[in-house]
């Protein structure tokens, strides 16, 4: 079996007040979910994450708990088709699984089956024809936006103009030579630079592997300034030109 769970399902006792605290409390991303649906499901960065009423749960599994804990819970692990659930599920009963229920059509469209471990904890493997969870993360796409960082004549004047503007200061001032503000979910950056001067600046990018892009920017044809390196302010970096000359940066947080 390819060594991936691709959804942790929680049995809950109630759906909403479960759904008010991952989604509206811990500020998870919900996917696709309608008001008044059965199940939810949160798009987070890997394994996905679903909220499904326990009694649901217990019946789609077709198996009888009797106590909460580990027993509220099931693994899955989606692949590309109904064969390779039936072969994934030949596999496990091989290796010791006992078939809790076995490979069948869905209500909802698509196709699984259930086995337990020795230790009695319940994975699904299933098919689903409309969302492809058999993908592996894409470590080489930009995530956001981090910051853009502007090249300046006059700090202190700079540095007057954009606080007037409300904007929040949590690095440098006046009489530095570099301030940063914070700017939602992002930064805003101010860097001295003497004219005369071509140097407007540069903006910065978030990504899922610094490494990783960089090898895909290199592939190509690209040319980066410098291979990725730590930071003193705890950022893996490198930086890259655009045909026109602007300076781009591609980033992960250390």
């Amino acid at each position: 079996m390819k060594p991936k769970i691709s959804i942790i399902t929680l049995g809950v006792a109630d759906l909403e007040v479960a759904l008010r605290f991952y989604r509206d409390g811990l500020g998870l991303p919900t996917h696709d979910y309608e008001e008044g649906a059965n199940i939810a499901f949160f798009e987070l960065e890997g394994t996905w994450l679903a909220l499904y009423p326990l009694a649901k749960l217990r019946e789609e599994a077709d198996v009888q708990w009797s106590g909460g804990g580990t027993q509220t819970i099931t693994l899955a692990r989606n692949v590309g088709s109904p064969a390779e659930v039936d072969a994934t599920l030949t596999e496990a009963e091989r290796a010791g699984a006992a078939i809790v229920k076995p490979a069948a059509e869905t209500f909802w469209g698509g196709y699984s089956g259930y086995f337990s471990d020795p230790d009695g904890y319940l994975w699904e493997v299933a098919h689903n024809p409309f969302t492809d969870l058999t993908r592996a993360p894409d470590m080489s796409r930009v995530t956001s936006l981090s910051a853009v960082t502007l090249a300046v004549g006059d700090m202190r004047r700079s540095t007057a103009f954009y606080e007037a503007l409300g904007f929040e200061r949590i690095y440098g001032g006046p009489d530095a030579s570099f301030t940063s503000y914070r700017a939602g979910q992002s930064y805003l950056n101010l860097i001295a630079a003497q004219p005369p001067n071509h140097f407007w600046g540069r903006a910065i990018f978030y990504v899922e592997d610094v490494d990783a892009f960089h090898a895909s920017a290199v592939a190509a044809g690209l040319t980066p300034e410098f291979p990725p390196r730590d930071a003193p302010w705890r950022e893996r970096h490198f930086h890259i030109q655009d045909p026109d000359g602007h300076e781009i940066s591609f980033a992960k947080p250390l």
